[in-house]
């Protein structure tokens, strides 16, 4: 749009300049009266131009158009007219035919760069983005120095399928170079105190400080802002007076410059003269920016901040916020930008004030799920489209609705209708929404179940409005600012889950959330109040956070001019102090380097590198706390020196000080991104902490930049370990091998993935290979030795765990698990000695009371002391062997039991005194567990094991749970487990089977059915009784009292299950039970068969070792029949 239109006679073209004089100063209601006198007088087609001009100017679109129509009606070849016109229609949304009056302009003058610009912004608006930008470009063409059309082809193509970072910079580089390089140059010094610790001024430039993105983005933090030190000057690039949000940024205003008439050099002298310290840049490439302002340099410091969603490009700008997610370690490079990275978000979150209250799940009361997306049509690709597309075809009832102002436009909606009945979606599937007020827009998201992000520009008020209406968002991120946006909001909100990693990822998300009403509406719940409490709400913290970046990068110029960071100011005396000590730590010698170094710095203050090589011979040498100072004292005088911060990482995590190590090697990947040391480094520290995706980031960034760093496919693939992906650790294990074949670590760890997922023949070939080349590690022959006997190869087994103990005699899992081999093969006699190493494993429990020495003699009553053993089955497994004490002469016994147990062990006549929790009696005089007493009472061969040992249930509870039986139904009783122990990734006992498999078993059984599985989960009762094909009676919570289960196990006519505590009071009341055992067998049921010296009367069903439980539960339904 422009107002140099062309007069007929020199009276009008006098009073034109008079109009525009007074549109320069701002007066507008007095131009537009002078301009209507104009108009009617001449009927000047100029003039008409003008006026509709000024009636768009103050919002009177209808006028405007209609002035515009009366100039191409007087002069049809008018150019500006029709160009002036299309203004008018666009602004109304009438897109189509804004289109046709530029095109008609264009016709008439191809070389109109305002048409051509104009044109690529109406095709903007209908999604042609491709279009749009040969537009600009055309622009450009026809005037070179073009600069708003440069800038808004570099914001649309941020939008394009396929963009990536690189691109991104070198055509922001471009545009700095065609429009601001020039600027650059020597300029007048700033006269402003250098002064760190001083109060701050900081201005803004935006034309954006209302209802807008910019002002949703930092209203909250501009206003927490003025608290911390700070005096705040706006210069303000819009309309006057604004709206309620204007009214919060003006509150809040030092200084408040309304600079739309200024000139940019004009405007860059207003910031001088009022003294800016940092200057914010709040718009970017979008409309009506200022960033050539920023090229002429008029503060000490310039920031790109909210309102641009990509590097600025220009050489001028300072720094560029952002945060962790939306630029990764590692991208600083494709920015002009250096990155200040805020812990949480790049933004501060201003929520609606207007928002209605969320309501339920549309799907609810639909009957089908509803996808939204209500993003500008330019962000909506042709890939997006078929990605959409795809979703709906897979869920023929689901719906989506789009909505966005562009969609006012009829021909809009008619375009994109076409684009999806290309993929087979019909009209009716989808619903088009266009402009509406604020409140009504934010009502439509009570309309949709789940929104659906945009790519590979994502949203960003869209997605917090979603959010902020309860609604959750499927996201594909790229490596783009601008694709990021959505990830960083989800990730503060703890919805990573959310973010695809492709396409196909995106569409199964997509698919797999709407197939869950229940994750829809707890989220639709609960988002808004989360979103709240989140960082990416909280002004006070945000401005915390930004203030403290800003006293750095501004302590940081000040100390500019005040000291010099040379390397190499060395006098002779110096330089030879310096040669000498590098000699020294060289050979080792760091004591002598240490003092060498010292007098170089002594001597040379200024010498960096003698200070570096003081710290690594302090750290070297033991001295991390003085290697730390010096260190600090180095980044504080270079903070560009990568190095440092490098060394600074490592010498923090020998201090155990991660965070701050973290912080560190953050500094130094920012400054050399592409240092995989320090990134692996900084990946193993985060991992160290726990921040396992920013580890996993890091990893793959380093891997980005060194993809032949076996090292870095190692440490990501122990981190998939530890997050229990094996497959994933896998894969990386191996692309690691394929750079170093026979790395014998790597090897073991592959193996131990792949034995995770039960591939243990697999798992067994790499840890023979790893063993080839390094023979002695006690490790690999461990894990080795877990696999054989996964497999059921015991012998090879235990002479692997053998080999462990040759190489490792103190490891105690290896002990552990050759004595569990052993006592399963009936080798009593050496399976004790190594079974008693339990104690000694790495998180086993600490023995409450020391061991008495005691070899196993005649006890002379002597009186004893046992204390329970480290589980609840154990230590009634063992509790068998106390009539062996009495027998070996031992007067009172005394037991310090499980307290869930101490009811039921009072009453036994063979356990004088119970004590209590942690308590000893002064007059014992031997002390072991229960679990010492097979190996010190030397029993050696199967036949002795003796009985389990007797308890009795209370009169009472038996009545109590005979009654409740009865209530259940009628005998036979028959109780059911299908879990017991405890899961972890290092026991290879843990038992478990499926309850649909037992449940299968006891199909047809003419019994009442009770399912006694303690802490049953999420639909396992109910699964189980679907594969009985009745109702069971549901009785685990018997089993936080275990009165009443001992009294229950008494009454039971059959008991099935795995091995758990129940089976042991079942053996205790003296009963017999049916017992499923996984492969490889606890050690109490036997390598093979189907009974246990243990428990005379049970029978034992064995899974294979190949995992198939099919025959042990054929063998059981067929036992079972006998209840018939």
């Amino acid at each position: 749009m422009s107002p140099n239109s062309p007069a007929n006679s020199g009276a009008g073209q006098s009073r034109k300049e008079r109009v525009l004089a007074l549109l320069r100063a701002n007066r507008v209601d007095e131009a537009k009266t002078l301009c209507e006198e104009v108009a009617h007088g001449e009927g000047n087609p100029g003039a008409w131009s003008l006026l509709g001009i000024i009636h768009g100017m103050l919002g009177n679109l209808r006028d405007a158009e209609a002035c515009n129509r009366k100039a191409v009606e007087l002069n049809p070849d008018y150019a500006e007219g029709h160009c002036n016109l299309g203004v008018a229609l666009e602004k109304q949304w009438r897109l189509d035919e804004a289109e046709a009056s530029y095109r008609r302009a264009l016709a008439i003058r191809p070389d109109h760069a305002v048409a051509w610009k104009n044109l690529g912004n109406t095709l903007e608006k209908q999604g042609r983005v491709t279009e749009s930008i040969d537009c600009y470009r055309q622009a450009r063409q026809v005037q070179p120095d073009y600069v708003t059309a440069h800038s808004n082809e570099l914001f649309l193509s941020l939008h394009q399928t396929g963009v990536t970072l690189p691109a991104v910079a070198a055509m922001h580089r471009e545009w700095n170079n065609c429009h601001a390089a020039a600027m650059l140059g020597p300029r007048k010094p700033f006269e402003i105190e250098r002064d760190p610790h001083r109060r701050l001024n900081l201005g803004f430039i935006s034309g954006d400080l209302r209802m807008h993105p910019v002002g949703f983005f930092t209203v909250r933090a501009i206003e927490a802002l003025q608290r911390e030190n700070a005096n705040l000057f706006f210069y303000v690039n819009q309309p006057e007076p604004g709206d309620g949000l204007t009214s919060r940024f003006r509150t809040v205003a030092h200084g408040w410059r309304n600079v739309l008439t200024l000139s940019d050099d004009e405007l860059a002298q207003q910031i001088r003269q009022d003294r800016i310290d940092i200057l914010f840049d709040l718009t970017g490439h979008n409309a009506a920016n200022r960033l050539l302002v920023f090229a002429r340099r008029p503060a000490p410091v310039q920031v790109s901040w909210a309102g641009y969603m990509a590097t600025t490009g220009l050489a001028a700008m300072d720094y560029l916020i952002a945060d962790r997610y939306e630029i990764p370690i590692g991208s600083e490079t494709h920015y002009a930008e250096r990155i200040l990275r805020l812990p949480d978000a790049f933004i501060c979150y201003d929520p609606p004030a207007d928002a209605p209250a969320v309501k339920s799940l549309p799907a609810s009361a639909n009957g089908f799920v509803t996808f939204g997306c209500f993003n500008r049509l330019s962000k909506i690709t042709a890939e997006a489209i078929a990605a959409w597309s795809e979703v709906l075809q897979n869920m023929p009832r689901a719906r989506l609705i789009l909505k966005t102002r562009e969609l006012s436009c009829l021909a809009a909606q008619k375009r994109y209708a076409r684009l999806f009945q290309e993929h087979g979606i019909g009209g009716e599937r989808i619903t088009y929404i266009g402009m509406s007020s604020h409140t009504e827009h934010l009502e439509t998201y009570n309309r949709i179940d789940i929104q659906l992000d945009t790519f590979p520009y994502s949203g960003s008020t869209t997605t917090l409005e979603s959010l902020w209406m309860g609604v959750p968002i499927v996201t594909l991120p790229n490596d783009t600012f601008a694709g990021r946006h959505s990830l960083t909001f989800l990730s503060n909100l703890g919805l990573t889950d959310w973010v695809a990693e492709d396409a196909g990822h995106y569409i199964e998300l997509a698919i797999k959330y709407a197939a869950d009403p229940a994750r829809l509406v707890a989220l639709r719940q609960t988002l808004r109040q989360h979103l709240a409490q989140s960082p990416i709400c909280d002004g006070p913290r945000f401005a915390a956070q930004l203030m403290g970046e800003l006293r750095r990068i501004w302590s940081a110029w000040c100390a500019v001019s005040d000291e010099t960071h040379s390397t190499t100011q060395p006098t002779d005396e110096a330089d030879a102090h310096y040669r000498h000590g590098i000699a020294q730590a060289t050979d080792g010698r760091y004591d002598e380097a240490i003092v060498a170094l010292r007098k170089t710095v002594s001597i040379n203050p200024n010498h960096i590198d003698a200070q570096k090589h003081l710290a690594i011979a302090l750290a070297a040498s033991g001295k991390t706390e003085a290697a730390i100072a010096v260190l600090r004292e180095i980044v504080r005088r270079a903070p560009e020196h990568a190095d440092a911060y490098a060394l600074l990482g490592n010498a923090l995590i020998e201090h155990d000080d991660l965070e701050q190590a973290i912080e560190a090697y953050r500094h130094a990947v920012a400054l050399q991104p592409t240092d995989v040391n320090t990134l692996n480094n900084l990946g193993n520290a985060l991992a160290d902490v726990g921040r396992t995706n920013e580890a996993i980031t890091v990893y793959r960034q380093a891997i980005a930049h060194h993809p032949s760093m076996m090292s870095t496919y190692h440490n990501l693939g122990r981190l998939f370990v530890d997050l229990d992906d094996a497959a994933a650790a896998a894969d990386l294990y191996r692309t690691a091998l394929k750079i170093e074949p026979s790395h014998p670590v790597i090897l073991t760890d592959l193996g131990v993935s792949l034995a995770r997922r039960n591939y243990q023949k697999e798992a067994i070939a790499c840890y023979r290979q790893a063993l080839e080349t390094d023979s002695d590690n006690p490790t690999t022959h461990y894990n080795l030795g877990n696999a054989l006997w996964a497999t059921g190869n015991l012998d090879a087994a235990m002479t692997s765990f053998r080999a462990a103990l040759q190489h490792s005699p103190e490891n105690a899992d290896a002990h552990v698990n050759l004595g569990m081999i052993q006592l399963s093969c009936g080798n009593f006699h050496d399976g004790w000695k190594e079974y008693e190493w339990q104690w000694r494993r790495e998180n086993a429990p600490r023995r409450p009371f020391p061991a008495s020495p005691w070899n196993g003699t005649n006890l002379a009553g002597s009186n004893v002391f046992l204390h329970s053993e480290q589980g609840l089955g154990d230590e009634l497994f063992f509790l068998r062997f106390i009539p062996w004490l009495k027998k070996q002469g031992a007067g009172e016994i005394t037991y310090q039991p499980n307290p869930k147990i101490a009811s039921i062990l009072a009453r036994t006549k063979m356990l004088d005194w119970i004590a209590a929790h942690n308590t000893r009696p002064s007059d014992t005089d031997i002390v072991f567990s229960v679990g010492d007493l097979p190996r010190l009472l030397g029993m050696e061969h199967p036949e002795q094991a003796p009985a389990p040992f007797k308890l009795s249930p209370l009169p009472e509870q038996v009545a109590v749970v005979r009654q409740r039986l009865s209530e259940c139904g009628s005998p036979p009783y028959v109780g059911v487990t299908w879990r017991g122990g405890t899961k972890n990734k290092k026991n290879v006992l843990y038992k478990e089977t499926h309850p649909a498999e037992i449940g299968a078993s006891l199909k047809g059984v003419p019994a009442t059915i009770l399912i006694l599985q303690r802490l049953p989960q999420e639909g396992e009762v109910n699964t189980f009784c679907e594969a009985v094909g009745r109702p069971a009676h549901d009785l685990s919570g018997l089993n936080e009292n275990l009165e009443q289960m001992l009294a229950l196990l008494l009454l039971l006519d059959d008991y099935v299950g795995v091995s758990n505590t129940n089976m042991h009071l079942r053996a205790g009341v003296g009963k017999t039970a049916r017992v499923l055992v996984p492969a490889p067998p606890e050690w109490r049921w036997m390598a093979e068969g189907r009974t246990s010296p243990w428990f005379p009367g049970f029978t034992v069903y064995r899974q294979g070792y190949d995992g198939n439980w099919d025959t042990a539960f054929a063998e059981l339904a067929a036992d079972l029949k006998s209840l018939s």
